[in-house]
């Protein structure tokens, strides 16, 4: 994937995550569709997928190609995060 070395995903306890370019020094774009605050974000290796968990306990796993979620699940009633 060619942005993986090229931006971030911060979370900020808001209810999306921002895809960040750290040289550019802007939003790439917003990921939207928790309606908890997310507390969790982590990328795979091929830079293809990124998971979020939110404080509601949902995990998304996003496309990052396209910016939507492939999958939504409630990982647990309760939050651990």
């Amino acid at each position: 994937h060619p942005l993986i070395f090229q931006f971030h995903a911060i979370c900020f306890m808001r209810p999306q995550v921002m895809l960040w370019d750290w040289r550019r020094q802007t939003v790439l774009s917003e990921l939207v569709g928790h309606q908890a605050p997310v507390a969790a974000v982590e990328m795979s290796v091929s830079g293809q997928e990124l998971a979020s968990g939110d404080r509601d306990g949902f995990i998304f796993i996003w496309d990052t190609e396209i910016n939507e979620p492939k999958q939504v699940r409630q990982a647990h009633l309760y939050t651990c995060l």
